[in-house]
């Protein structure tokens, strides 16, 4: 296995005609090095105007209407769509993203006031390093989607949001 030097090729030394199904622990490879790779296609289309008018963030997060003395998590946050106006209406934001690039670039686009309130936590969906019933809020926009295993996921949103708390879907 080869990664190129811009981390966008994965060469493998396989002989001509070879299919990869044929090689199932380079297709589970593939998987793996394709999801932590930064995808800057899938950043751009984050922060694209035609977003920003078709899903206003400031109007999902009036509807979601959390409490000063909430504590969320927003679940695939990527780059901070949500992230940082929830931080404003929240006492803290866990900014929960498999893809520590999504999480770098987040932090470094929030002002002074979000980065007190946002804790970026590099985590997959399925497997949150929050103890039981610490959430008030589990915030999961655009992302539901890209869970592979959404029975699991649903078990750990049951496990994290506290009696009584919300999930903002």
């Amino acid at each position: 296995l080869e990664v190129g030097a811009d981390a966008k090729h994965i060469y493998f030394p396989l002989k001509k005609g070879a299919a990869l199904e044929a090689r199932p622990e380079l297709k589970k490879l593939i998987s793996v090095v394709e999801k932590n790779l930064p995808r800057e296609e899938h950043r751009r289309q984050l922060k694209n105007e035609q977003r920003r008018q078709r899903q206003p963030a400031q109007e999902i997060v009036a509807r979601a209407s959390p409490a000063q003395d909430e504590v969320c998590a927003d679940i695939g946050c990527g780059t901070g769509y949500l992230t940082l106006p929830l931080a404003l209406r929240c006492r803290v934001v866990l900014a929960v993203d498999a893809q520590r690039e999504m999480l770098d670039e987040l932090v470094s686009s929030a002002g002074e006031l979000e980065r007190l309130r946002i804790v970026p936590v590099q985590a997959e969906a399925t497997r949150l390093p929050f103890s039981g019933a610490s959430l008030d809020r589990a915030v999961v926009v655009n992302m539901f989607h890209e869970v592979e295993d959404r029975e699991a996921f649903a078990q750990e949103l049951e496990r994290v949001v506290r009696a009584g708390g919300r999930c903002t879907l």
